[in-house]
């Protein structure tokens, strides 16, 4: 039989509220265990606020059969740390070892594309909060709140967060300025 492989581990995780962090993390780690995971030592650590959310962690003492079981962990479970306590030497196989790079590459472009898809729907979403926004700040001008200060009551925006946009609007030929007042551009050619 091969000698196990002695691992401590921690696993984090951030949400909130605490109580239910701390829970999730103590339910995650006895669904592990009741999945094989062999875990011989477990120390749990309370919620620390990280602004708005909470982050707890759980020290592990882990024993592995084999390396397998160990790479297996550390994609399925993403442990913060790791520390191989024994054996003192670990062998690894060829082919054991380009599976685990193979694995580790894998999970590298799935997460790289995770992001990329992220990042073009903050996009779009971005893009369509913009709109939305512009379309919202023409009609409260077309209905007659003009005054930036005004307008800043209905938008839940400061003023001087709200006059980029109102600026944009005038170079677009949306709505003009006239002295303190921002004006619809079809409502401003009724006037000349």
């Amino acid at each position: 039989m091969t000698e196990q492989i002695c691992v401590n581990a921690i696993i984090e995780m951030l949400g909130g509220p605490k109580e239910y962090i701390e829970q999730v993390l103590k339910d995650y780690i006895e669904k592990r265990k009741k999945d094989g995971l062999n875990v011989r030592a477990e120390i749990y650590h309370e919620g620390v606020s990280r602004d708005t959310l909470f982050t707890t962690f759980a020290e592990l003492e882990i024993h592995f059969n084999n390396t397998e079981e160990l790479l297996e962990f550390c994609f399925e479970s993403m442990p913060s740390s790791i520390e191989i306590i024994q054996p003192e030497n670990l062998n690894f196989t060829n082919i054991q070892l380009t599976d685990f790079l193979n694995d580790l590459q894998a999970k590298i472009h799935q997460n790289d594309m995770l992001v990329k898809n992220y990042r073009a729907q903050n996009h779009v979403l971005d893009k369509n909060a913009t709109n939305v926004f512009r379309n919202f700040l023409l009609f409260i001008i077309k209905k007659g709140i003009t005054n930036v200060e005004e307008m800043s009551k209905h938008v839940g925006l400061k003023a001087e967060e709200l006059t980029p946009f109102l600026d944009n609007l005038v170079e677009e030929n949306k709505i003009k300025k006239e002295g303190e007042q921002y004006v619809h551009s079809e409502r401003a050619e009724e006037r000349t």
